[in-house]
């Protein structure tokens, strides 16, 4: 029995936009051949595509359409988001309050998980942070689905917090914990 089984795919900016193209040129080609049929195309130099006539080469056509919107659908949203907003250092005697990712290290309790060229990692807002746990939720169930993750290595231990950045790099985080 075949299903009809959602795949899931991660695709750069750029690949994905060669796979609308290379999907429209398809789609072109099928509503070209449905339009030969109906007597329609006044092209000199086209190549029929294979099929019985103007119906199955519009169903095609119109299926490829499906797919491109279906794509376009699913990746507008991550069009529309803008990269998330660091807090860069404060002026010396200021602070910022910002949010960081944190993981649970052996023996010293939770700390900031990522680092950055001049220090922490500091998003402007939870949401940002919220994202970025997120986006490395997805990748991680993304490499389970291909065999490339155990499913016990799928919890990264990601959690939020909420810190205060410092003038000279430093944090402090809501328990007071002041980390250099």
């Amino acid at each position: 029995m075949t299903t009809n089984r959602p795949y899931h795919f991660s695709l750069s900016s750029i690949d994905f936009g060669q796979t609308i193209d290379g999907l429209s040129a398809r789609r072109d080609a099928w509503t070209k051949t449905a339009q030969w049929f109906r007597g329609e195309l006044q092209e000199q130099f086209f190549l029929i595509e294979e099929c019985n006539d103007e119906y199955e080469a519009q169903q095609i056509a119109d299926h490829y359409t499906e797919i491109i919107d279906t794509l376009q659908t699913q990746a507008s949203p991550q069009r529309e988001r803008k990269p998330s907003a660091m807090l860069s250092h404060p002026k010396p005697g200021e602070t910022a309050h910002g949010w960081c990712l944190y993981s649970e290290v052996l023996g010293e309790g939770p700390k900031p998980a990522e680092r950055i060229d001049d220090g922490f990692a500091v998003y402007a807002t939870e949401r940002a942070a919220l994202e970025e746990y997120a986006e490395d939720m997805i990748t991680r169930y993304q490499e389970f689905l291909r065999g490339e993750r155990e499913a016990e290595e799928i919890d990264s231990g990601l959690f939020v917090v909420a810190v205060t950045l410092h003038p000279d790099g430093s944090l402090s985080d809501e328990n007071n914990q002041h980390i250099p």
